[in-house]
C-alpha cells in the first residue's frame, strides 16, 4: 500500500472520530458545550457567515473545537469557500496535550489531517491561551504552528480573541483578532480584523458584524 493510500484511511479514521465526537458533545450531558453563530461583513466584499463549536470534559477526557466559515463571491457569484478546521485534543501530562485536526475547504476534493502537540498554561484570569504545534500533515501540507487565545473583561461584556497561524511551507501566515462587545443579552456586536496569506492580494481584511452565543 502506498503514502497516499495509507493517508487517505487514515483521514476517513479522523473524520469518523469527529463525527463520534459531535454525537457525543449532543448526547453527554456533562459536557461544557458552548455554540455560536457569526456573520460579517468584509472590506473585500466577501460575506461570510460562521459557526463554531467548542466542548470540554467529553468522553476519555477529550476536548472538542470546529468551525465552518462560508465566504461568499465577489458581485454575489455564490459561495467562493466553505473551510472548516476540527480539533480534538486530550491533556497526557499536566498543561500539555495531543492533537488531531482536520481542515478542509468543502468545496474541494480534499483536507488536510494534522497530528500535534498542544500547550494550554492556565494563566490567564476569564480566559485561555494556548499554542498547538502540528509537526505531521497529510497531502505533503508541512508542519504548522498555531497560536490562540481569548480574554474577557467585565464579566463578560468585552472580549478579545484571536490566533495566529504559521504554515511553515509555504511560509504564509493566516491570522485573526476579534473584538467583541455585548449589545443585549447573548447578541454580540464584533470587529474582525483577518489576514488570510493564501488569498494573494486579497489577503487583509476587516469583518463587522454580529455574534450570537447559544
Amino acid at each position: 500500500m502506498n503514502n497516499y493510500s495509507s493517508f487517505r484511511k487514515i483521514k476517513k479514521v479522523v473524520l469518523g472520530a469527529f463525527l463520534m465526537g459531535a454525537v457525543a458533545i449532543v448526547k453527554s450531558a456533562a459536557a461544557d458545550f458552548s455554540p455560536r453563530v457569526n456573520a460579517y461583513f468584509d472590506s473585500r466584499g466577501m460575506p461570510t457567515t460562521s459557526l463554531t463549536l467548542s466542548a470540554s470534559k467529553l468522553p476519555l477526557k477529550t476536548d472538542f473545537f470546529g468551525f465552518i466559515d462560508a465566504y461568499g463571491g465577489e458581485k454575489a457569484k455564490g459561495l467562493e469557500s466553505v473551510y472548516g478546521e476540527f480539533k480534538l485534543s486530550r491533556k497526557v501530562f499536566g498543561d500539555i496535550g495531543v492533537a488531531v485536526e482536520h481542515n478542509q475547504d468543502f468545496l474541494k476534493p480534499f483536507g488536510v489531517t494534522r497530528l500535534g502537540l498542544s500547550y494550554e498554561p492556565r494563566i490567564v484570569k476569564d480566559g485561555f491561551v494556548g499554542m498547538t504545534l502540528y509537526p505531521f500533515a497529510t497531502e505533503h501540507d508541512g508542519a504548522q504552528v498555531v497560536l490562540y487565545g481569548r480574554k474577557n473583561f467585565r464579566e463578560g461584556k468585552y472580549y478579545v480573541e484571536g490566533f495566529f497561524d504559521y504554515n511553515f511551507k509555504p511560509g504564509t501566515i493566516v491570522s485573526e483578532l476579534q473584538l467583541g462587545r455585548r449589545l443585549y443579552k447573548k447578541l454580540y456586536g464584533v470587529v474582525e480584523v483577518r489576514h488570510n496569506g493564501f488569498m494573494g492580494k486579497r489577503a487583509r481584511g476587516v469583518g463587522l458584524g454580529l455574534e450570537w452565543n447559544f
